[in-house]
């Protein structure tokens, strides 16, 4: 995860970038492997929110082969109820993430690595 300036990416390279991306969107200028986000005035809250959704869309997008708009949809809908939660910790989040992994992938060794690695990442914005 990066955090890169948005008004260079739309002055430059990008002019419909808005707050995130990954690969699979497809902004093709952004390596396989990682998801962008834009370092908003909002502050780390908005930084979570994006994150889960652009983690969410991604994994759709590169394991289950969904559109973007579908990927979006789903996508949207976890990072809505993420926001709805009381407390919006790494715990909540964890929660969130389990949820949509249960539904789409089941439960294996690579799914707890992967809320692992949101949750690490979310830590690290935080910092």
């Amino acid at each position: 995860m990066f955090l890169v300036n948005g008004d260079v990416l739309r002055n430059s390279i990008e002019t419909d970038w808005i707050g995130g991306g990954h690969y699979y969107v497809p902004y093709h200028f952004i390596p396989e492997n990682e998801i962008w986000l834009e370092q908003l005035g909002e502050g780390e809250r908005e930084l979570e929110d994006i994150l889960l959704h652009e983690f969410i869309e991604r994994k759709l997008m590169k394991y289950k082969k969904f559109s973007y708009e579908n990927g979006h949809k789903i996508a949207t809908e976890y990072e809505k109820m993420y926001r709805r939660k009381e407390n919006n910790n790494v715990r909540d989040l964890h929660i969130v993430i389990e949820l949509f992994l249960k539904k789409y992938f089941g439960e294996s060794a690579h799914d707890k690595k992967f809320i692992e690695d949101v949750c690490q990442t979310i830590s690290k914005i935080k910092l």
